[in-house]
């Protein structure tokens, strides 16, 4: 039985920060993920769909796993995360208000304040909204959640990755080209799994649903295991961003309703899923 003081130890309150009317969930664009040319293309699709959000005053979420392999060391970014930052930095030197919320995936988590310094909002766990009409709403990436209330565990692999003692030793052995090649070996065996493991998938799911139907909110949106859903039980809805790597999809949330949307880089439009 989920409790009041659950919510309280999750910050699950009755002042939550409002949902912008016109807002866009991206998760798994995997930056970086590929050979070159689709790497190229990936990247100049995202951009365009930065820039379409920018000029359409569309507010901006982004549920992890943006580059498919990051790791800060120093002054060092590494190179696939460059121009995005780069992107964004700008984009928020001209904001008056807010910054970007970025809640990091398994991919993209070894932050060590380049995302701070480009104006992100930096969430490495989950975030509530309420929207205009009183609706909570849920963010995360997707591959588990470290407060033991939600019982939604990471797997080993990925704690290991997240844990501060091993990022220390890590780093003290390599430096920035190395680590992140490194780095990218490990991505490229995760992402793989993520794409072809039924299980996960199941997991996620389940999951998401259960913590639904337990918690006092009624959106949950995430990304992660690459394949959209968009599940109404009752008045609780479960949506999942699908990939934006390989399908361009994401979710659209205006005139106080969420869908999944494709984003089309050819003639700059977003049309629903179907």
């Amino acid at each position: 039985m989920w409790s009041h003081e659950k919510n309280n130890a999750i910050g699950l309150s009755a002042n939550l920060p409002i949902l912008p009317s016109e807002t866009l969930f991206v998760s798994d664009v995997h930056l970086g993920g590929y050979d070159s040319l689709q790497n190229k293309e990936i990247e100049h699709d995202f951009l365009l769909l930065l820039t379409w959000c920018k000029k359409q005053n569309v507010t901006v979420v982004l549920l992890g796993d943006i580059f498919d392999y990051y790791m800060q060391y120093g002054a060092y970014t590494p190179e696939i995360a460059q121009r995005t930052l780069a992107w964004f930095k700008e984009y928020h030197s001209g904001k008056a208000n807010g910054s970007t919320l970025y809640i990091t995936g398994n991919h993209d988590n070894w932050d060590f304040g380049a995302l701070k310094q480009a104006g992100f909002d930096t969430e490495h766990e989950f975030r509530f909204y309420r929207t205009s009409t009183n609706s909570t709403v849920m963010l995360m990436h997707g591959d588990g959640l470290s407060e033991p209330a939600f019982r939604f565990h990471r797997p080993l692999f990925h704690r290991v990755l997240r844990n501060p003692y091993f990022i220390k030793i890590f780093k003290t052995f390599t430096g920035g080209e190395s680590g992140n090649n490194i780095m990218k070996i490990f991505s490229n065996w995760s992402r793989k799994n993520d794409d072809g493991d039924n299980h996960d998938k199941a997991h996620l799911d389940t999951n998401a649903i259960r913590i639904l139907s337990e918690l006092p909110i009624d959106v949950l949106i995430c990304g992660h295991h690459h394949e959209t859903r968009d599940i109404t039980s009752g008045n609780k809805h479960y949506i999942n961003t699908g990939a934006f790597f390989s399908e361009r999809t994401a979710c659209l949330y205006t005139n106080g309703s969420f869908q999944l949307v494709k984003w089309n880089g050819a003639n700059n439009t977003i049309s629903k899923l179907i």
